[in-house]
């Protein structure tokens, strides 16, 4: 399999130490209501068991095929330049050490989202069936012909590099999405290129006990990074929060052994007790600067992921004199987006304002 992967400089050597060794960074911050703890990647041998795992578990979609070997191994055609940019991250080899075998790039398994290396798997293993079922595969050079396709599509593997990668590929594709529609092959038939990821085994679970799939979807990132971990205290439970590059996460949802997070919200409001209208910027959640006018009398909200909500104002009122920068305290967090319950038990800021006309910053929680 083949995916547009951009290259990167590391060596061999480095990326299997990165996954013999990945630490978790701490965060700072108040005690959570929530009992916290450090989440810790699986090891690498931990790792090649849960690949194995997987492949050995989704067999019964093709067909209940032997077991064959998924290895982590470096190869000739992982490291060869390629004139398109793109680089070789997994393969099904017939003959490795004198065993049919699946090979993944060791920087696919240590740069890229574990759903990719799923994907990949899921991909070699159709390369697999069909050398198994000595299907004919011979109506492209590169191996993803109608009998690759058409498992691809029945399965809902995930096949869009590929027919974007392979004219011929992406010419039978629609071909075989016509058939399945009853159309003709001129028609117009796009088609799904992946279906629900991946498909769930039997008994729900892909990994083996002990070991979970934590999906991390930042509030606003439209993306999300997905992490094994088999080094826990005990089952993940709703509520519980993990730290994980730095950043402090709550269990939102948890499906068999897939466990859903999200990042958890600082909240804090600000309250104009002056008589005049105060200007002054903030950083939203985005970590984009913006300004607005907090009108007498008005209070205004924030809620940060992750981060001490900071703004900053002239210390004059006539918008002269110099600015001041202050970090706001804040108690109250969550893992989804602030409600007005949440929003009046958040600590509350109080500008007012001394004899000077210079503001200061108070704060008096639930006042």
């Amino acid at each position: 399999m083949e995916s547009n992967v951009k290259n990167r400089h590391y060596t061999i050597l480095f990326i299997i130490s990165v996954i013999c060794s990945l630490n978790v960074l701490d965060i700072s911050g108040r005690a959570q209501a929530h009992q916290e703890q450090p989440l810790v990647r699986i090891e690498a041998r931990a790792y090649q068991r849960a690949v194995q795992g997987i492949a050995d578990r989704l067999l019964y979609l093709y067909d209940n095929a032997p077991s064959i070997r998924v290895i982590i191994a470096s190869h000739s055609e992982f490291t060869r330049p390629r004139s398109d940019r793109w680089k070789t991250v997994a393969m099904f080899v017939s003959n490795y050490e004198g065993k049919e075998a699946i090979l993944l790039n060791p920087e696919h398994v240590g740069d890229d989202n574990f759903r990719d290396v799923v994907d990949s798997i899921m991909h070699e293993l159709i390369h697999y069936w069909i050398y198994w079922k000595g299907a004919d595969d011979s109506d492209t050079k590169h191996g993803h012909g109608r009998a690759f396709l058409n498992k691809a599509i029945e399965i809902k593997v995930n096949i869009t590099d590929v027919i974007n990668h392979y004219q011929d590929s992406h010419v039978i594709y629609k071909q075989l999405m016509a058939e399945r529609r009853g159309r003709t092959p001129g028609g117009q038939a796009t088609g799904s290129v992946g279906g629900n990821h991946p498909p769930l085994h039997p008994d729900g679970n892909h990994f083996g006990s002990g070991i979970y799939e934590f999906n991390f979807s930042p509030y606003g990132a439209g993306k999300t990074e997905t992490v094994l971990s088999d080094k826990l205290k005990g089952p993940p439970k709703i509520g519980d929060q993990y730290k994980w590059r730095g950043k402090l996460w709550q269990v939102n949802n948890v499906v068999g052994t897939n466990v859903f997070l999200k990042e958890v919200l600082k909240i804090t409001s600000i309250v104009n007790r002056t008589r005049y209208d105060i200007s002054f910027d903030f950083w939203d959640n985005y970590g984009v600067r913006r300004s607005r006018i907090l009108q007498a009398g008005e209070t205004w909200y924030s809620s940060k992921p992750n981060a001490d909500i900071v703004v900053e104002f002239d210390t004059r009122l006539n918008g002269k004199g110099q600015r001041k920068a202050v970090t706001l305290e804040y108690n109250t967090t969550i893992y989804r987006p602030a409600t007005e319950k949440d929003k009046k038990e958040a600590p509350r800021h109080y500008f007012t304002m001394d004899s000077k006309g210079s503001i200061d910053l108070k704060c008096c929680e639930n006042q």
